[in-house]
């Protein structure tokens, strides 16, 4: 649990005594309340995260998301009116607890060899530990398929590589889409991670404002900047003339909330978190698409595929891609000579 104000760690976010009097815990270092989300309604949570409030994101990703190993942040203490014995209590997380009504059944984990049966019980553990984060990262993923799928469709210009995949039956279009979006997930929830370590691995613990370096929290900062990707689902049901606010959104907003996300949640420098945000979708589209030559040339469509080369693909999505954004960049310059 850190303070929103002041990033620094703090053992608690409220008292609470025994006569359910609520005190918030203000911050021995800036004075100011720890968290004020805690008594903040949800809708009034998600509209600062639309608007990029510090305080809103490192409460949602420390104090609520990350926060399911203690007792939520809640300091039990007697009433400063009433003598009465304190009562447990445990704050309300967003993060279900562990069911333990079933946990002497015979577990199929049980049956493997120690080999697998270590990584795949961690594995349930963190799960179950953070199904918030996963039931969030599900959504995404399954929604940004049927975004991508929808938008590919509606593309004038398709590269040879997604006109083979179009003319596939649909199951096997869902599952090169579905692959391509876990791709591309993967890749830049790596590369973010891999950058920030290099960048601070020498200045993580004495930085000055600290760097709340946590595996965790970066991905969980990633996760939520990402979710601006959805916003175009709107447009699915309003339809727009010009795909270029689809694409915006995309290629550019997204990009833009992750810079500002990384840098006031985990407190890198703002040069910084653009060099890491750059870094992270340069190595997304490369290996995502590399994936996806591999995967349909070589495994699912490889007979119709037959006649071209792997490196015909990629220079036909390196030519799509550069015309694509030479494309936003005109639409962009005649929006603004429009306006002003």
């Amino acid at each position: 649990m850190i303070c929103i104000e002041c990033s620094k760690e703090v053992p608690s976010l409220y008292t609470r005594f025994a006569n359910d009097y609520i005190k918030l815990t203000y911050c021995n270092n800036c004075n100011a309340v720890c968290d004020k989300y805690v008594e903040f309604d949800l809708v009034i949570l998600f509209l600062d995260i639309l608007l990029l409030k510090p305080q809103a994101y490192k409460h949602l990703v420390f104090n609520t998301l990350l926060n399911h190993g203690n007792d939520g942040g809640a300091t039990i203490a007697s009433s400063p009116t009433e003598t009465e014995e304190p009562k447990t209590i445990s704050f309300p997380s967003l993060i279900p607890q562990p069911d333990h009504q079933h946990e002497h059944t015979i577990n199929i984990i049980d049956l493997l060899p120690s080999v697998l049966k270590q990584p795949l019980i961690r594995l349930r553990d963190w799960v179950k530990s953070s199904s918030q984060l996963v039931r969030l990262a599900i959504s995404i993923i399954l929604f940004e398929v049927y975004l991508n799928w929808a938008y590919e469709e509606l593309e004038p210009n398709s590269t040879l590589l997604f006109s083979e995949i179009l003319g596939r039956q649909t199951i096997v279009q869902y599952f090169i889409f579905f692959t391509q979006c876990i791709a591309e997930f993967v890749f830049a929830h790596l590369m973010v991670q891999v950058s920030i370590f290099l960048l601070y691995r020498k200045s993580i613990r004495t930085a000055n404002p600290p760097i709340l370096y946590s595996k965790e929290a970066i991905s969980t900062t990633t996760l939520i900047a990402g979710g601006t990707k959805l916003y175009p689902i709107l447009m699915l049901i309003w339809p727009y003339d010009s795909q270029l606010s689809t694409s915006l959104i995309n290629h550019y907003f997204t990009n833009l909330t992750l810079i500002e996300a990384l840098r006031i949640t985990i407190g890198v420098k703002l040069h910084e978190s653009v060099i890491i945000t750059i870094l992270a979708a340069l190595f997304k589209k490369v290996c995502s698409t590399l994936f996806l030559i591999f995967l349909c040339k070589y495994i699912i469509i490889r007979n119709d595929l037959a006649a071209v080369s792997a490196w015909q693909l990629g220079q036909d999505e390196v030519d799509h891609f550069v015309t694509s954004c030479y494309s936003n960049y005109l639409s962009i310059r005649q929006v603004v000579a429009e306006l002003f």
